[in-house]
């Protein structure tokens, strides 16, 4: 058995609905699965010296700067999960990369990316997206970069299948004052079409009234807040599409809940989601309202979006993806 401690951002302690931690949940629920050990580490519970065999860190960045004090625990190996949901080009990644490491008065959120990568005894990436941008843009070994794929819980999967009879409607769930997520052109693709469209997620006071009045016009769209995992479980059972057109997207993890409950997903083009997509869903080029708008209805008709589910099953759940980690843990 290994004793594995997972660090995050402290700031995440103020956001109920952060992917970063979910994903970060997901590995460790995988990992208990399969008789190890997880910590969630917390400043106000040390760590003490050899208690653990690996670290593993989430996100980076500025957040966790200093990050190297975990040497002081002594585990075997030190870990980095990276979270690059970003499509900057790779030249200007590079430079923002090497300006961050010039000087140390001198920082970039890259920068501190590429210290940590460094510092790591391995990286953890999500797609190739990902990998590409940490070999080529921040420049780290390509032995030293391991792609692991996402893996779901698909614990209670079947908790509302009854309901999945009456499928309707497109189901949108994000963090959706983000403007990455791309609601307003979702609107203005679905909105038309008559087609039942609910957004749901969290949203800022100061961005959501611009999109309630985009919204308007169109008595098939309704707009909610943030939904319990009851709530969110049966919209993915009673939704026909899920849709997630973002400018880009590190993995799309609701996409990936959504499609394991028999959704047929509409999801972005940019970014990992091509890894777990291709072939079964509908990869879109976010900034065309047209080809969202095709995409959904293709999917919408689509005979068999079973298909989807069998596939998340048998390729993301979250054992078989743990037992991936625990390759790169070993060395």
């Amino acid at each position: 058995m290994s004793r594995i401690g997972f660090l995050l951002p402290a700031h995440y302690c103020f956001s109920r609905g952060s992917g970063v931690r979910q994903e970060a949940l997901l590995k460790s629920r995988g990992l208990v699965a399969l008789g190890h050990q997880v910590e969630l580490l917390s400043p106000w519970s040390p760590v003490g010296h050899g208690s653990l065999d690996v670290v593993h860190f989430f996100y980076g960045g500025l957040q966790l700067s200093g990050i190297e004090a975990v040497r002081q625990a002594a585990p075997r190996r030190l870990v980095f999960s990276t979270i690059i949901d970003s499509n900057q080009g790779q030249t200007a990644y590079r430079l923002a990369a090497w300006l961050g490491t010039i000087s140390s008065r001198l920082f970039s959120v890259q920068g501190e990316f590429r210290r940590q990568a460094i510092l790591a005894d391995a990286v953890v990436v999500r797609s190739r997206h990902e990998r590409e941008r940490v070999v080529q843009g921040l420049g780290i070994a390509p032995g030293k970069v391991h792609l692991v794929p996402l893996g779901i819980d698909l614990d209670g999967v079947d908790r509302f299948r009854a309901v999945a009879r009456g499928r309707e409607g497109v189901f949108h769930l994000s963090a959706f004052d983000q403007p990455r997520k791309n609601v307003l052109r979702l609107i203005a693709a679905v909105g038309p079409t008559g087609l039942p469209l609910t957004i749901a997620g969290s949203c800022s006071a100061e961005t959501l009234p611009g999109i309630i009045a985009a919204a308007r016009p169109f008595p098939g769209i309704r707009i909610r807040g943030f939904l319990s995992a009851v709530e969110r479980d049966e919209l993915y059972y009673r939704s026909r599409v899920f849709a997630l057109p973002s400018l880009h997207e590190g993995t799309g993890l609701s996409a990936l809940e959504a499609g394991a409950r028999g959704c047929g997903v509409v999801i972005t083009r940019n970014g990992g989601p091509p890894d777990y997509f291709a072939g079964i869903g509908h990869l879109v080029d976010p900034f065309s309202v047209e080809g969202i708008r095709a995409a959904i209805l293709a999917a919408y008709d689509d005979s068999d979006p079973g298909q989807v589910s069998t596939h998340v099953a048998e390729r993301f759940n979250d054992r078989t993806c743990a037992a991936r980690l625990l390759n790169v843990y070993q060395g």
